[in-house]
């Protein structure tokens, strides 16, 4: 399929809390009349900048010069209210309407969403992103979709990602384990990635955790409940268990 450059018909693929910023950005200043890179909080990135502009036209917010449309500032009032959720679904969900077709979201699969989203001309990292944002925004529409969209994601040959096995501690001459740590060799363990934060959720005898940025503040929650939402569909689909 041939590269698609058009960021009317690119499906947004930055981070769901990153757009979000930059509507926040806005109803706590001014609603620019024009939204060029100049318009966005100076601490945002510059290639963020440019995809939420990508966001925008393809949500037609903005028109191909840039100029505001009505629906971005109705939708910027918005924010932070209760019409928050139906303000969404009346002026943002239309615009996936070409994309997604009659596919039912509440049954559908991953492959599913990922062949409408790849018929729009976005593969690999790009598809996996646009779609987070879309579930993303359906989660903060307080709109309902299947627990198979946002199941585990496998590696290229079908088979789930594994962790790296940890290193087995090396044996001395009487069979007994030696250690190996000193003070500037700590012990090995999986590597938990700096900025992040991990809390274990003991669900019989899975190693069971979730990991969530030091730094999280409380706009990131919809994401944070999207993934809850999820699995609370899932264990409602197991049943009571045992």
């Amino acid at each position: 399929m041939a590269k698609n450059d058009d960021p009317r018909t690119i499906p947004p693929y930055l981070p769901f809390e990153t757009f979000v910023t930059a509507l926040a950005h806005f109803k706590a200043t001014a609603v620019p009349g024009r939204i060029d890179k100049t318009a966005f909080p100076s601490d945002m990135h510059r290639l963020q900048r440019g995809q939420v502009q990508s966001a925008l036209k393809f949500l037609s917010l903005i028109d191909d010069s840039e100029n505001t449309r009505p629906e971005l500032r109705k939708l910027v009032a918005a924010h932070g209210t209760e019409e928050w959720g139906e303000s969404l679904v009346e002026i943002v969900f239309e615009k996936y309407a070409r994309l997604i077709g009659d596919l039912d979201l509440d049954t559908a699969t991953q492959k599913q969403l990922d062949d409408r989203f790849h018929a729009a001309g976005v593969s690999g990292q790009m598809l996996m992103k646009a779609v987070r944002f879309y579930l993303a925004l359906m989660t903060a529409a307080d709109l309902t979709f299947s627990p198979h969209l946002v199941a585990r994601r496998t590696t290229g040959n079908g088979a789930p990602k594994k962790r790296t096995p940890r290193k087995p501690a090396s044996q001395n001459t009487s069979g007994g384990a030696k250690s190996t740590r000193n003070k500037e060799t700590p012990p090995q363990t999986d590597a938990l990635p700096p900025g992040l934060i991990e809390f274990p959720i003991p669900i019989g005898t899975s190693a069971s955790f979730i990991r969530v940025p030091r730094d999280i503040t409380t706009k990131d929650i919809p994401l944070v409940q999207a993934i809850f939402s999820a699995v609370e569909a899932l264990a409602k689909q197991n049943g009571g268990g045992k």
